[in-house]
């Protein structure tokens, strides 16, 4: 049984550390170490799904949507488990309001589904307004096509936020990395909007002697759970908040496992507060806390993101 936390996403109980994209890209940087294969990688998808990573993000960065194609061929040979993922996408570019509905579908073809479960508007056109797209999508919401609206990439600003919410509400945003802007996050909580993350400070590791501080302090906390830096830094993540969601992007099944044992790992106040000084994190489990308890909602902010 896997040892990862349920939260709430809308209506639905997702994983809180779930499985980016990023990485099974078929680039030309990860060809060879992917055997330029079909068949590795779904291995990789074998081994999230039963470690328990069932929250998929296929918003990559790139515009191939080969990501997309990799999970049609895993539902393919898995017929009967796409009910268990949590399934999101973006949309691609910045779409019209009166192209998101071809987006959709095209979408929904290239993943081999009738559903999305969250799909993230990614930027704002020139020629339409935030509002004009979330109500093209929620649109899409009512046909049964998606199931809940996100926000990511440039489209993801506090003011986005809060109007997307007057027309619809935002279950998501997506958040490159974590530390995420306050007032981002004060908005999202404000309308227990959930946080999903790709990168956070351990997988953002080089050799500035702050980030060898921060590795090191992720090191020493690690060692009294037997834990390595990689999930002390997602567990301090999910120490923000039971509204934060880690999605770390890897191509390794050793780092799939790895990432999925973080679910294990409670860290204490003092462990917290020890890596968030190391990497000058503002405490932002305290933002916005009274809105969430009045709502019986717990605060948190989020991170996530190994490159593997």
């Amino acid at each position: 049984m896997s040892s990862i936390p349920l939260r709430k996403i809308g209506d639905a109980d997702v994983p809180a550390i779930g499985f980016g994209f990023m990485e099974m890209q078929l680039t030309a940087a990860n060809r060879t170490a992917l055997n330029n294969s079909d068949e590795e990688r779904l291995k990789v998808l074998n081994a999230a799904y039963e470690a328990g990573c069932t929250f998929w993000d296929a918003d990559c960065g790139f515009p191939s949507r080969d990501s997309e194609q990799l999970i049609r061929k895993w539902f393919k040979f898995n017929p009967d488990k796409r009910e268990e993922i949590f399934l999101a996408t973006k949309v691609k570019g910045a779409a019209a309001s009166e192209f998101i509905e071809p987006q959709v579908e095209s979408a929904l073809r290239r993943l081999g589904v009738d559903y999305i479960d969250l799909y993230y508007q990614n930027r704002v056109d020139s020629n339409s307004s935030i509002e004009a797209i979330v109500e093209a999508i929620a649109e899409q919401v009512k046909a049964g096509k998606i199931r809940h609206i996100g926000l990511s990439g440039s489209a993801c600003t506090p003011s986005n936020l809060r109007s997307a919410n007057s027309i619809h509400p935002i279950s998501a945003i997506k958040v490159d990395s974590y530390p995420a802007p306050i007032k981002l996050i004060e908005t999202a909580r404000e309308f227990h909007t959930k946080i999903v993350a790709n990168r956070h400070a351990e997988s953002e590791s080089n050799q500035s002697e702050k980030m060898i501080k921060v590795e090191e302090v992720l090191k020493g906390v690690g060692e009294k759970y037997g834990a390595t830096a990689r999930q002390t830094a997602l567990a301090w993540a999910l120490a923000q908040g039971d509204d934060l969601f880690v999605v770390p992007c890897t191509k390794r099944i050793e780092y799939v496992r790895e990432n999925a044992g973080a679910g294990r790992i409670h860290l204490t106040p003092e462990d917290v507060e020890e890596i968030g000084k190391a990497i000058e994190c503002p405490d932002t489990s305290l933002v916005a806390v009274e809105d969430q308890k009045s709502e019986g909602a717990a605060p948190g902010a989020s991170d996530s993101g190994l490159a593997g």
